[in-house]
């Protein structure tokens, strides 16, 4: 599995053959995830659903390198990724899975708004005031939402347009493109992933997953865990059913 964040760190291990698993933070030279069920890999690997099934050994993680800190609206994210993956020394092939962190895609596609650029509404304003938060960034979470799940102690739950439920409709005011400004959530993260594959398809000659993800609390969790927000090129549902 190949991961590309907005960071400097990707991890890549082959090939992953289903697609459940638990994000750690990523570091370069530890593991990039955890599959449940499965043993826990050591040192710098991840582990490989596939070959724990079949009884083998979990395939090693490798470091890359890619930043986004010049990434513009419109860039072709595509040539971007294959150029870093080229450039890592990695290599790809058919069956592999590029996992890539949502916030390049939103760049990439223009999912930026600056604050000063918006007007916050009564509710937004008030609200804001009473719970020391940023009226402007309250009013984008409201236009980004369709429903509110929990509006309470400075803590807002809503349900996006797509129907994710989580803080602050999935702003995210880290690693902006430039100082006052956010990125929102892909309008459509699985034509998103459907279009990032074909392009690297292009570019790199191969067929391999993609996956697009975003970083979620849960109530009454520690920690975070990694969404699959937008897949192309496998089947993300895992059938249970009988067992």
């Amino acid at each position: 599995m190949i991961r590309l964040d907005d960071t400097d760190h990707c991890c890549y291990a082959s090939p992953p053959a289903t697609l459940p698993y638990r994000k750690a933070p990523s570091k370069t030279g530890q593991p990039l995830h955890r599959c449940p069920g499965l043993r826990a890999a050591e040192d710098d690997e991840c582990g490989d659903p596939g070959a724990a099934a079949a009884g083998g050994h979990p395939a090693r993680a490798v470091a890359g390198g890619l930043r986004d800190d010049h990434l513009e609206p419109d860039a072709d994210l595509a040539a971007i990724l294959a150029k870093a993956i080229d450039e890592s020394k990695m290599g790809v092939k058919h069956g592999d899975v590029l996992v890539v962190c949502q916030k390049i895609v939103s760049k990439a596609e223009g999912r930026i708004v600056a604050l000063d650029e918006v007007e916050p509404s009564d509710l937004a304003r008030r609200w804001a005031e009473e719970h020391e938060k940023d009226p402007r960034l309250v009013e984008l979470v409201f236009r980004e939402s369709n429903r509110i799940v929990r509006m309470e102690r400075g803590n807002l739950i809503v349900e996006t347009g797509p129907g994710w439920i989580c803080a602050n409709a999935g702003i995210d005011q880290s690693n902006a493109v430039t100082e006052g400004t956010v990125t929102l959530l892909p309008l459509d993260t699985d034509g998103s992933a459907a279009r990032l594959r074909a392009g690297l398809k292009e570019h790199l000659g191969v067929d391999f997953a993609v996956i697009i993800t975003d970083t979620f609390g849960r109530p009454w969790r520690e920690g975070q865990v990694e969404f699959a927000l937008g897949v192309a090129g496998l089947n993300p549902i895992e059938d249970l059913g009988g067992t």
